[in-house]
């Protein structure tokens, strides 16, 4: 039996912009998501612009030299002025993009930069009090709607892609029960049960979108149709202003999700796997105590109570 020939290697990318088209089409093969991949892109573009700028001529995967790179850094740190969280997103869109080269042959292997040491702040998340004063200013100053969103993503943790691509075909509620099902990071399927305020918020959404019997289609909706990300962040953003708070954002309310869970004694484990966290220690930023909860230990030394 004649053995089949094996198959030639992809010529080498004829220039930066053939070499992103090919180096996207792998991404999308893994199912990095739409936002990476259109992250990555525009990084790299903006290396290729830099690099044009400085030598004069269009990058070349082949013959980047590590000390190119490291100017890049500089270029990103001194000259731009980013933060470490930015800086660290463009070298680690290089960083793969070179492995992803040098696995196919298409560039030796080169170090990128190591990436900018950052001091990691504490999750912002909202006390008791906060809490309750988002709700009063949501059915106050905003509406029914409005009230109800906040509630499920500080009873559910759904990060604000999770919530808007929600469908009621997704949710399941019982007399006493219910879960939603969602496709995280890395396209990681998990079930988030659902408690009383979650269960009631749903239930109080199909009612303000006018649905009767068995809803279908997204889950959230606005004025205009299905809401965004950037919807709810505009909506977070205004309740912000009515009920005096310093920060107000889908991720301050998937932390409040986090913190609380940790207040009630939930175990780490189970917290991270309520959160979609790959890592636990992630999950540990929310059991850490903030400096409200160590004035209030202090406090209570004192015979003083809750701090309010």
């Amino acid at each position: 039996m004649a053995r089949k020939p094996t198959p030639k290697p992809d010529p080498p990318p004829r220039d930066w912009s053939e070499a992103l088209d090919r180096f996207d089409g792998f991404l999308e093969e893994h199912e990095r998501s739409d936002h990476t991949r259109a992250n990555y892109r525009e990084d790299l573009e903006d290396f290729a612009g830099w690099y044009a700028s400085k030598y004069q001529e269009s990058p070349m995967l082949a013959l980047l030299q590590p000390a190119e790179l490291r100017e890049w850094k500089s270029h990103l740190i001194d000259e731009c002025k980013y933060q470490p969280a930015t800086t660290n997103r463009k070298l680690a869109a290089m960083s793969s993009m070179l492995r992803w080269a040098e696995r196919i042959g298409h560039a030796p292997e080169i170090r990128a930069p190591r990436q900018v040491r950052k001091v990691q702040p504490p999750p912002r998340w909202l006390d008791v009090r906060e809490q309750r004063a988002l709700l009063r200013a949501a059915e106050r100053h905003a509406g029914r709607r409005e009230a109800q969103l906040c509630k499920l993503l500080m009873h559910t943790g759904l990060r604000v892609e999770e919530a808007t691509e929600l469908t009621w075909e997704s949710v399941e509620i019982r007399e006493r029960s219910g879960k939603v099902t969602v496709v995280g990071k890395g396209r990681k399927q998990r079930s988030i049960p659902l408690n009383a305020e979650a269960r009631a918020a749903l239930e109080e959404l199909t009612r303000c979108n006018g649905q009767v019997g068995r809803p279908s289609g997204p889950v959230l909706n606005g004025q205009r149709g299905p809401l965004t990300p950037r919807g709810v962040q505009s909506i977070l953003a205004k309740l912000r202003r009515h009920c005096g708070l310093p920060e107000l954002s889908p991720h301050v309310l998937r932390h409040t999700f986090g913190h609380n869970l940790a207040v009630a004694g939930t175990p780490i484990q189970v917290i991270a796997d309520l959160m979609g966290h790959e890592s636990l220690e992630t999950t540990r930023r929310y059991v850490q105590p903030g400096q409200d909860d160590l004035a209030a230990a202090v406090e209570r030394l004192a015979g003083g109570g809750d701090v309010e």
